[in-house]
């Protein structure tokens, strides 16, 4: 008797920089998705991609890899800017997306996408890939299901390092049009996202946002920040982020560091990451869950996961709806350092 062949997730790439590069390694790796077509606008690097990956099918439009290439699903790896109108594109030509976070560069822009996607039956993911690190998913689950008791305060500090290299690998960075925003956006909107995940429904943000150096020219966005997020349970949460957390790109200390600390009537729980995350709990139990998802390593398990939900429905923990806490956040944040007023959040 011949077994059923397992289906498999037709993906095509769009956009193939460094992260585009990650993702489609653990792509590879899984055996539920498959990469069917590439796209980029630079020839070089579409040419080197598709030779390391053995990419059946290459394209220097997304038009043309819509209308033309096999693939059920399409991966977001491009500036900021293009996710609203590559986003429509992609839904309107019947494909479900798996989009690099953030989702969009503002909430308007977001529930049209949502919108679009509900009213076409379709299907779109955010990378927010932390969340399918097991040491986090644990101890929001912990969290949530009431482990420190009376909630009180919650923290994302993010005190990273980026210095001229990093915009000159990718000049939008630096831009508002194009970026959407600085360190905030960009590095904490991961621990950003954990932390809103863990302590549910943000009602209010107040921030101060600041733009500091002066060795990177031209920089728009800020590369400091601060905000105090305040949610429906009363508790607060603390937002630090900053990319000036050393002198220079290589210099001999973390400079890619996430910290997280939660705190309750019960206990405390506190997080360093990203690799390795490490947890420690203080009077608080700890829940021992998984989650969905197998695969290597954060990036594998989301990969599993986003083509599971796409081909059976499973479980998947970040969908678009979800992304609109973290965009709400950061973008409130924004908009109260520009305006010296705390900002309501209504999801």
């Amino acid at each position: 008797m011949v077994e059923a062949v397992s289906p498999r997730l037709k993906i095509g790439v769009v956009g193939t920089g460094w992260i585009a590069g990650t993702m489609t390694w653990f792509m590879k790796l899984n055996k539920r998705t498959k990469i069917s077509a590439a796209c980029d606008v630079n020839p070089d690097l579409l040419r080197r991609f598709s030779k390391r990956y053995r990419v059946p099918a290459t394209f220097d439009d997304v038009d043309s890899l819509l209308a033309t290439a096999d693939v059920d699903a399409v991966y977001l790896a491009i500036p900021h800017h293009l996710h609203f109108p590559f986003l429509l594109k992609c839904l309107d030509a019947g494909k479900h997306v798996f989009c690099e976070k953030p989702l969009v560069i503002n909430l308007e822009e977001a529930r049209q996408v949502i919108a679009k996607a509900q009213q076409l039956e379709l299907k779109v993911g955010v990378n927010y890939q932390y969340r399918y690190a097991p040491p986090l998913y644990s101890m929001v689950r912990t969290i949530q299901a009431g482990g420190l008791g009376k909630l009180y305060y919650g923290t994302a500090r993010c005190p990273w390092y980026r210095g001229q290299q990093y915009y000159d690998q990718g000049p939008w960075r630096s831009k508002w049009a194009t970026a959407g925003g600085g360190t905030t956006l960009i590095h904490a909107s991961h621990s950003i996202d954990i932390m809103a995940w863990a302590m549910g429904t943000p009602v209010s943000v107040t921030g101060e946002i600041a733009t500091l150096r002066e060795d990177i020219p031209g920089l728009e966005v800020e590369d400091t920040a601060a905000g105090v997020v305040r949610f429906d349970s009363g508790a607060l949460g603390f937002i630090f982020a900053s990319m000036n957390s050393a002198s220079k790109e290589n210099q001999k200390r973390d400079t890619a560091v996430n910290f997280q600390e939660f705190a309750g009537s019960m206990g405390r729980i506190a997080c360093r990451g990203p690799f390795p995350v490490g947890v420690h709990y203080t009077g608080v139990k700890r829940l021992k869950v998984k989650p969905p998802g197998r695969g290597f390593l954060n990036y594998g398990r989301i990969v599993d996961s986003f083509a599971g939900w796409v081909l059976n429905d499973e479980e998947f923990l970040t969908p678009a709806e979800e992304s609109l806490k973290v965009l709400s956040i950061i973008f409130g944040l924004y908009e109260s350092a520009q305006i010296g007023q705390r900002i309501s959040i209504n999801l």
